[in-house]
């Protein structure tokens, strides 16, 4: 059964593979993707795609809740 992990631990993933590649820019590099974008993801400013999240062994899915206090029909 998968795992589901906050965006918050998905870019503690995503920093600790970059810690390990040496930079953000060789992670980067060696997943065929501009550092920029990945720094950006980092700080939270971009929403990762599938070549980010592919190399972490990590997918995307999305996730619907109710709203607190809101009557469901």
């Amino acid at each position: 059964m998968a795992m589901i992990i906050t965006s918050r631990e998905m870019r503690v993933r995503l920093r600790e593979a970059c810690a390990d590649a040496g930079s953000v820019k060789g992670w980067a590099m060696r997943n065929g993707l501009h550092w920029a974008h990945v720094y950006n993801v980092l700080l939270g400013k971009k929403e990762p795609g599938e070549r980010v999240l592919a190399p972490l062994g990590l997918g995307k899915i999305a996730v619907y809740t109710d709203k607190p206090g809101r009557e469901v029909l």
